[in-house]
């Protein structure tokens, strides 16, 4: 698959079921689009991405496109996975993914997430890093499907969480 870690572009990805997704790097004109698919999302869905389901959605949204990220679309334009970055040091960032329900558990995570991994990589990222519920099993088998290792981290904020770290192996 060709990385979108150089100019923008669109590359159309066919999923584990034989359906096709567009692929683009998201920027901010991108918010209305993240803003429709976080609401589509089940409140589960939304509870696992944001440990909570009480989420100002808007702000969730704005926040999401100001930081480098991979966009998904189907045929109907709808958007259908998003997932982006913030760097947290010079070298590491934290990672973030949503995917639209019926999309889910069709490596359409999985392709957005190794994009990223490219854009990251190109941007001297060399540690990505996610939060976690433990009981978010999905998003930590996306991430052990990726190759990022898991590692369980308790905080005192809170004591489901688990960090996970993707590390380039040195060259």
């Amino acid at each position: 698959m060709e990385t979108l870690a150089g100019p923008a572009r669109t590359t159309a990805v066919t999923l584990r079921d034989g359906w096709i997704v567009e692929l683009r790097r998201a920027d901010v004109n991108d918010e209305g689009a993240v803003l429709e698919l976080l609401r589509s999302l089940s409140v589960h869905s939304r509870a696992m991405r944001f440990a909570t389901s009480a989420v100002h959605l808007p702000s969730a949204a704005r926040a999401a496109v100001e930081h480098p990220g991979v966009i998904a679309f189907a045929p109907d334009r709808r958007c259908v996975g998003h997932t982006w970055y913030v760097r947290t040091t010079e070298r590491r960032a934290e990672v973030a993914v949503v995917v639209a329900d019926r999309y889910q558990r069709r490596g359409l995570g999985t392709i957005l997430l190794r994009q990223l991994a490219e854009i990251a990589a190109s941007c001297g990222i060399d540690v990505l890093e996610a939060y976690v519920l433990f009981e978010n099993v999905r998003m930590t088998d996306l991430l052990r499907d990726c190759g990022i290792p898991l590692r369980r981290a308790m905080t005192a904020a809170d004591s489901d969480s688990s960090s996970i770290s993707r590390r380039r192996a040195p060259a």
